[in-house]
């Protein structure tokens, strides 16, 4: 809806300038170098790659407004693909009764529209769902304000412990200020019914559900605070579903039959750290070790981690878990004591798994099966399922447990996908 414009004035170097900062390869040529101003032309890759003196001003390689494929505000995008298939090309400049610039459709855009039709649509605008993280820190409501003045459609605030006394006054900061159909608020993490009842009275939309129980938390090591994930999940979306909040089971999931098991046990999502760490889009370096390519992985809660923070950051923490019954308590009691970082996660490395591009058809490939053999066509459905008893869950020892997995063979392979 707002493609970069240029003037007819400006030079090459200018362009090749913006090329390298946006990452753009078209550019509208507009009267004002605005949307909104007359559209003279466009400037594409094909028209000025091989012009030598990058000085020459844009005007005298441009496609001319003649030679354009246009459409009239108000287009459908079924007739915007259309127009682009029938004129193979790959830019479609959307005008005004005046002629005047009102947006760009281009030929990548439709092509993402068919081949993901699934992708979470903003329901303001139609374009990409757009989540950001904050802490709970009190100064972090100018990051907040920022981020929805900027047009984000989720707040995700960022805590191991959910049931604070920082984290309910940023919920209701964001609802109070900003009411609640503007953007929604992800809170957590959190394991209890009471810590969930109250994340719903302040407001929350979505609620995060583990503590402990993610591959690189030592929470229930260290300080013997946390829960079993599958009990966890279970007993909090009881709750959760009475006043339409979805959780999200966050931690154990290490193979796509434990993310079948938590959205069976009433979860509506599950967040994937270690099974999506070793992908080519996660951050991390690539190393080899005794011939096999791993990637760095590390909670953010490792001293790794921590020791990267500013040191106000590390002063703070996420709050103190709470007994049920008691009101949430106030973060005094700091992650640190004097120069002492206080941690509770580790670092690690797992190995490569290539793109999540190829990666996760085959997670969610897996997940349609499980559920094709549970018998329930959705998640609504399987927690129907859960709820009428139709669907039964059984304690597995752990001789049924080894008996599940790959047993008495000599040696074999393990490919998870096709290439």
């Amino acid at each position: 809806m707002e493609p970069y414009c240029l003037k007819p004035t400006q030079t090459l170097s200018a362009v090749d300038t913006l090329k390298k900062e946006k990452g753009y390869t078209a550019f509208p040529i507009t009267s004002t170098g605005r949307v909104g101003g007359e559209l003279l032309g466009i400037l594409t890759s094909r028209d000025s790659d091989f012009v030598e003196d990058r000085n020459t001003p844009i005007e005298q390689c441009m496609t001319k407004k003649d030679n354009l494929v246009t459409a009239k505000d108000g287009c459908t995008l079924e007739d915007a693909q259309n127009i682009l298939r029938n004129s193979k090309k790959g830019k479609l400049l959307i005008i005004g009764t005046s002629g005047e610039l009102i947006s760009m459709i281009a030929r990548k855009d439709l092509s993402k529209t068919r081949d993901y039709p699934l992708a979470t649509k903003s329901r303001r605008d139609q374009n990409l769902c757009v989540a950001a993280a904050v802490s709970t820190r009190k100064k972090d409501t100018k990051r907040v304000d920022a981020l929805i003045n900027a047009g984000v459609d989720i707040i995700v605030l960022d805590a191991k412990q959910g049931d604070s006394i920082e984290q309910l006054a940023m919920v209701k900061y964001i609802k109070t200020t900003y009411g609640h159909t503007e953007v929604d608020v992800i809170g957590g993490n959190v394991v209890t019914a009471t810590q969930v009842k109250r994340l719903i009275d302040a407001g929350i939309d979505g609620i995060r559900i583990g503590m402990g129980a993610g591959t690189i938390s030592t929470s229930q090591i260290v300080k013997a605070v946390g829960r079993a994930q599958l009990s966890a999940v279970y007993y909090t979306s009881l709750i959760a579903k009475k006043a339409g909040i979805p959780v999200i089971a966050d931690g154990g999931i290490s193979s796509t039959g434990c993310a079948t098991k938590a959205l069976a046990i009433g979860a509506s999502c599950v967040m994937m750290g270690s099974l999506l760490a070793g992908s080519k889009e996660a951050p991390g370096e690539y190393f080899f070790q005794n011939g096999t390519r791993l990637k760095k992985y590390r909670g953010m809660q490792s001293l790794d981690a921590k020791e990267e923070w500013d040191e106000e950051f590390i002063s703070e923490t996420s709050g103190m878990a709470l007994s049920p019954g008691r009101r949430p308590r106030s973060n005094s009691m700091g992650g640190t004591t004097g120069s002492q970082i206080f941690s509770v996660g580790v670092s690690g490395a797992v190995v490569d798994k290539g793109t999540v591009s190829r990666y996760i058809p085959y997670l969610a490939q897996s997940l349609r099966h499980g559920f094709q053999d549970i018998g329930a066509r959705s998640i609504p459905i399987i927690h129907e399922y859960l709820a009428a008893g139709t669907m039964r869950f059984e304690i597995r020892s752990q001789a049924a447990q080894k008996e599940g997995g790959v047993h008495d063979l000599f040696t074999y392979k393990k490919r998870l996908f096709t290439s």
